[in-house]
């Protein structure tokens, strides 16, 4: 198993209370997913909070 990191977006919709996860890697047989926000609950007054997270996408080789 070896382990792949990526950044993505965590989009937190103030209106509507919903998570939409952006990734930008492409994966197959996926076991687990970990993502780890660096900036968590994150006040950025542009229309919507978001937060850099880093996502750790685990592979079965």
């Amino acid at each position: 198993m070896r382990s792949t990191y990526t950044y993505a977006h965590l989009n937190h919709n103030a209106h509507t209370h919903t998570y939409t996860r952006l990734y930008t890697l492409s994966y197959t047989f996926i076991v687990s997913t970990h993502c780890f926000c660096l900036f968590k609950y994150a006040h950025i007054h542009i229309h919507t909070h978001v937060c850099l997270c880093m996502c750790a996408y685990v592979y079965v080789v």
